[in-house]
């Protein structure tokens, strides 16, 4: 019979989380946030902008001269996030990942009926909602978890818990416990005469 210790609980949780379709459609709305910053992005700066600052950079690293910066960093600050005031209410959006973009020197804003102030809204609105419910749905498990001390109590209470627990390390049930008991027994004045 084996325990069902917090580290197969914690990996049965995750494991059927994961394969849960909230989590996929988590991963939808932060990608169609990401899509959303770099439409804001462009619209806040030309092609010409960007290749002219590149060209720039190139200029400045050709240049024989000690520059004010450590190591081989860029004359232009990058970020792989955007700030922008949606009709006054201040949102970041990550680009997409391992994407970094030139940091603007102004926060893009749009007024709150604007495109992108509306589809900003709908998609953070829905991404709190499913994190919520993702939340929600691991406070269920854990409370299943919590009620059950073995695997095989655990498969009577929700048998499909079998397909979350590929992989766990199982420890025999019949391991003794790495305190001395005799130690113990003397540190509480418990006597053995």
């Amino acid at each position: 019979m084996t325990r069902l210790t917090n580290n197969i609980k914690n990996t049965i949780c995750k494991n059927a989380i994961n394969q849960s379709p909230i989590v996929q459609q988590i991963k939808n709305t932060e990608q169609k946030l990401k899509e959303l910053a770099i439409e804001i992005y462009n619209d806040n700066v030309t092609r010409e902008q960007i290749e002219k600052a590149f060209k720039i950079q190139e200029t400045i690293n050709s240049l024989p001269f000690e520059r004010w910066w450590w190591g081989d960093q860029d004359w232009f600050v990058r970020h792989c996030y955007l700030y922008v005031n949606f009709g006054g209410m201040e949102g970041k959006i990550d680009f997409p990942e391992n994407e970094f973009r030139l940091c603007l020197e102004e926060m893009p804003t749009y007024s709150g009926d604007h495109e992108f102030s509306k589809r900003y809204l709908e998609l953070q609105n829905k991404l709190d909602d499913l994190l919520k419910q993702k939340d929600d749905l691991h406070t269920e498990i854990t409370a299943i978890l919590n009620s059950c001390t073995t695997v095989k109590k655990l498969q009577q209470i929700w048998a499909e818990s079998v397909n979350f627990i590929d992989n766990i390390e199982r420890v025999p049930s019949n391991t003794l416990p790495a305190i001395v008991v005799a130690d113990l027994n003397k540190k509480l004045g418990i006597g053995t005469e």
